[in-house]
């Protein structure tokens, strides 16, 4: 006598939705913008999510340094333009770049140095004194 049910299968399960890849940035620069700003593109190979970027004046910068930066959501993949401001002048900087989606965080990349103009550069003297004067007494 042996044991007569039959076996019970069933196919039903419950899988969680495929988690997507973390972009992954490549080609980032960044250029002067005049003495206190500016600008820099980064390619993403991923839409969605948000691009974070900072400029500092380290070559490498960590994630969460970045994360308290600039940011914009990413509607495309592809070139990002990004721009940075009150940055001081005559100084030398960096931006790094990271874009966050729902696969985690991207790779940190960063631009070559670049260096802001110093206030009033060029032929013409100071610019933007606003009436500012200048008086300078010696006595010997």
């Amino acid at each position: 006598m042996g044991n007569s049910a039959a076996p019970i299968t069933s196919a039903q399960f419950t899988t969680d939705a495929a988690t997507p890849d973390p972009a992954v940035l490549s080609l980032p620069t960044a250029a002067a913008a005049g003495a206190t700003g500016a600008t820099g593109t980064v390619t993403t190979d991923l839409a969605g999510g948000t691009l974070y970027w900072i400029a500092t004046a380290n070559a490498s910068e960590l994630a969460a340094v970045i994360l308290a930066g600039f940011s914009q959501p990413v509607t495309a993949s592809g070139l990002q333009n990004v721009g940075v401001t009150g940055l001081n002048p005559a100084s030398d900087y960096f931006i790094h770049y990271l874009h966050v989606n729902g696969g985690g965080n991207s790779n940190i990349v960063s631009s070559d140095e670049f260096t802001t103009a110093a206030f009033g550069g060029g032929a013409g003297g100071l610019r933007g004194t606003h009436g500012l004067s200048l008086s300078i007494g010696l006595s010997l």
